[in-house]
């Protein structure tokens, strides 16, 4: 059996409304990049880092659907155990994790395991999503403890990070110092990959908005007996920018199925412009 486990961030599984366009494109992510690398490297276990559900409030039906034979039916079939922890758009209440999404959907699944509380599994602390209910306990007891593990894998919301690249680095939160005497912190919550000391944020596995383009996505693979840490990029995306100067001499076929922002910066004959970019398939969000 691998010592590697793969490391996932926030999926967000009905994400833009349910859209059948990104349930696809998620799909893709599960079906040609993670699963195939799992089976062919021999990995057992997945940890998943929380918010696996976007809707705080109601479950897209036709997004499940869409991705469960994709998702999770394929992971028992590969006898891949994923363990859940959740993260705040799993839960229905801002000040409980008692009534979760992961819990009520996943719970047929054997190999997954839904993480609610403050867990120690081998050498990982497992902590869910800290509110009212738990902080006093993970921050004053779980955390400090004597037998504490070397790592810990949350949904953590630290000061001093960005939510996405090149965005505003968020002032409120915890302190990443509560968590100093971890060899490494691994957290979903924020969607762009970025590491300060010993927290690393994951990021998310693929695009999901347009604050996401140009951002590296992908998944971690960690070594639990040498320590190292690898990250395999999604060569997928959704989103595409073209910036047009009286031409544009890109391969068109590559934004088949895309969000495309076209930056025009001279145009001297509309109607080829009108007709180079009318391809099926390609929608054009912005100028």
């Amino acid at each position: 059996m691998s010592n590697r486990v793969v490391i996932l961030g926030d999926t967000h599984l009905g994400a833009r409304s349910g859209s059948g366009k990104f349930s696809r494109f998620f799909n893709r992510f599960f079906t040609e990049c993670l699963y195939p690398y799992v089976k062919k490297h021999g990995i057992k276990e997945i940890y998943q880092l929380g918010d696996a559900f976007d809707s705080r409030t109601s479950l897209s039906i036709k997004a499940y659907h869409a991705c469960k034979h994709q998702w999770f039916d394929p992971l028992a079939e590969l006898d891949v155990g994923m363990h859940v922890l959740l993260g705040n758009h799993d839960i229905l209440h801002k000040n409980t994790l008692q009534i979760n999404s992961p819990e009520l959907l996943l719970g047929e699944y054997q190999n997954i395991r839904v993480i609610t509380e403050p867990t120690k599994v081998g050498d990982f602390d497992i902590i869910p999503w800290i509110c009212s209910e738990n902080e006093d306990y993970i921050l004053k007891e779980f955390i400090t403890r004597k037998d504490r593990a070397s790592f810990c894998l949350g949904h953590f919301e630290f000061s001093g990070f960005a939510m996405h690249r090149g965005g505003e680095v968020m002032n409120h939160g915890y302190s990443a110092d509560l968590f100093s005497d971890y060899e490494m912190v691994f957290s979903g919550h924020y969607h762009h990959k970025s590491q300060k000391g010993n927290i690393l944020y994951v990021g998310t596995p693929y695009e999901i908005t347009w604050a996401d383009y140009a951002d590296p996505k992908g998944f971690h693979v960690f070594d639990l007996n040498t320590g190292k840490l690898e990250f395999v990029q999604n060569p997928f995306t959704m989103f595409a920018r073209v910036v047009y100067n009286n031409g544009w001499s890109g391969d068109i076929s590559t934004l088949t199925d895309k969000f495309v922002k076209v930056v025009v910066q001279e145009k001297s004959w509309s109607f080829s412009f009108l007709f180079f970019f009318n391809t099926p398939g390609n929608i054009v969000t912005g100028k």
